[in-house]
């Protein structure tokens, strides 16, 4: 609908790093960007604007003789050299598009980054492959952390100029910091004491510091928990950690003032209907230090270890595009384990969770998708919501 204008269009984030190929076959695409697009796109704009070439720009993409030419990604960029976001645009002719609701209110938000990437190797997350893919192609790391005087200067910044009610920390890990790092963060941020809210793993938990969290009116924090087997959880999702620490991680949340959200994925490849009771049971062990109880079903997106693994099942043609809306299907077909009952399972996961045992059959009717089930779900997430509003 732009074509009308003359502008170039151009692509990027992770699918068009990982399956650039499959991206050019849109012809409304003039070019993609693998990698970050900051620097990148800032060069392509002045080539075009200057009419200068733009081949030699590290980690573009054009078409060339009807062919893609993929050039070569440069090293991370230092996070200290990124211009502060412009959140200001979004303010413009009485917009309201920074609100955003959290924990029953509606706050004006923005998003702070402390760090880009993530140090470990899930095998269901983009922002692991980076590593990976930036030590082949530039010998750079991809994980990086912003210095906290740069982010006591974009704080400042920020609540000087967008005046914000909520702040989302922009980091995969937030609490994967030093015990410096910390302790420089909470002198920075103990001048603003705004609500914010952070995700972060099991590991990285530890209770003085959650403790001096709740002083510095920290609202909620995500953690992930994935699976419920161990073995699972190891060997597919690609995740160390034993459930003994995912119980001590939400034992030590629940215990403070912070709202805390337990995260799960389930439809692995290779996953059946039983390994799903493990994770619906490991959230029954620390629900109680859980306000919101959340599943998703897997998407397998490119680049993915565990989308490889699915195509060598057979589960996955190589020529699919994962689901734009995974939430709510699945793109694999594995024999044990049924769009269906995937489907079931994510709409009744928190019934699971919340309820006692004895009312698991009652819930089991719920996971049929007929309008005999849709009855039953109907009046279960009624008295769900009654009884455990919080969740």
């Amino acid at each position: 609908s732009i074509r009308e204008y003359d502008i170039p269009v151009v692509a990027g984030g992770p699918f068009c790093t990982y399956a650039s190929e499959k991206v050019v076959e849109c012809k409304d695409i003039d070019f993609i960007i693998r990698g970050e697009g900051e620097a990148p796109l800032r060069e392509l704009c002045l080539a075009l604007a200057n009419d200068t070439s733009y081949k030699d720009i590290a980690n573009l993409g054009y078409r060339e003789d009807g062919r893609l030419v993929k050039n070569g990604l440069r090293a991370a960029m230092d996070l200290n050299d990124i211009p502060f976001a412009d959140y200001a645009i979004f303010e413009n002719d009485n917009k309201q598009t920074l609100y955003r609701p959290m924990n029953g209110k509606i706050y004006k938000t923005i998003g702070l980054e402390t760090m880009r990437g993530c140090p470990f190797k899930c095998s269901f997350c983009n922002s692991a492959s980076h590593n990976p893919l930036y030590r082949e192609e530039s010998g750079s790391t991809f994980f990086r952390k912003k210095k906290m005087s740069r982010v006591a200067e974009e704080l400042e910044y920020m609540v000087s100029t967008i005046k914000p009610e909520l702040i989302y920390m922009l980091a995969d890990v937030f609490l994967m910091m030093t015990d410096k790092e910390f302790d420089e963060f909470y002198e920075i941020y103990s001048s603003y004491k705004l609500p914010f809210y952070f995700h972060t793993r099991a590991e990285t938990v530890k209770e003085e510091q959650v403790r001096r969290l709740e002083e510095l009116n920290c609202l909620r924090g995500n953690v992930g928990v994935e699976h419920g087997n161990e073995e699972f959880r190891r060997d597919v999702v690609f995740r160390k950690i034993k459930n003994k620490d995912i119980e001590r991680a939400f034992e030590i949340v629940g215990n403070s003032s912070i709202s805390t959200a337990a995260n799960n994925i389930i439809g692995f490849p290779t996953e059946t209907r039983e390994l799903i009771f493990d994770t619906i049971n490991l959230n029954r062990k620390i629900k109680h230090g859980v306000d919101s109880v959340s599943a998703f079903i897997y998407s397998p997106y490119h680049g993915l270890p565990s989308r490889e693994l699915a195509i060598k099942k057979g589960y996955l043609s190589p020529d699919v595009v994962a689901d734009t809306n995974p939430q709510n299907a699945s793109v694999l077909e594995m024999p044990d384990l049924t769009n269906e009952t995937l489907r079931g399972l994510q709409r009744t996961f928190t019934m699971y969770v919340r309820f006692p045992k004895d009312r698991w059959d009652e819930i089991r009717k719920a996971e049929d998708l007929t309008p005999e089930g849709d009855m039953v779900f109907e009046s279960l997430s009624e008295e769900l919501l009654i009884e455990y509003a919080a969740g």
